[in-house]
């Protein structure tokens, strides 16, 4: 069995010397294989899904590995993270938009609640101005016939 030992950056080292890691699609690193089937690729090596004979079909032969080809897929792993985290930006600034379209409608709303309280208290007000006008009058003419 090969083991593997961190070196950083997604790069590590085998016991046969590779200097390669590789995720596969399960997001799992993929170990270093070599073929056992009698073929023309009998005791090649390649990188391939942990999971098989249930893999996800990752597979890379490790002949055919260069750094750039490693650097190429890092650039497109980070832009795919990009584009999702671009994806989900708009999305949250969607949201945003929506939660203020609705702050402002309730605000509109209670404005004219608020209208409709203040136009009532004013009736109400002048009602309470007028009856007292009117005791005052009635007060008066009490007062003026005695």
């Amino acid at each position: 069995m090969v083991t593997q030992m961190s070196m950083g950056s997604g790069s590590s080292v085998d016991s046969r010397g590779s200097r390669h890691q590789f995720r596969c699609h399960c997001n799992k690193v993929a170990p270093l294989r070599t073929v056992k089937v009698r073929g023309p690729n009998h005791g090649r090596r390649f990188y391939g899904c942990i999971n098989y004979p249930d893999h996800c079909g990752f597979m890379r032969w490790e002949d055919e590995v260069t750094d750039f080809q490693d650097l190429q897929l890092r650039v497109l792993e980070k832009d795919t993270i990009i584009s999702e985290l671009e994806y989900e930006k708009e999305e949250l600034h969607q949201i945003v938009k929506k939660l203020k379209g609705r702050k402002d409608i309730v605000l509109e709303d209670e404005m004219k609640e608020l209208k409709f309280e203040v136009a009532r208290l004013r009736t109400e007000m002048t009602n309470y101005l007028k009856a007292f006008f009117v005791c005052m009058v009635v007060i008066v003419v009490v007062l003026i016939g005695k």
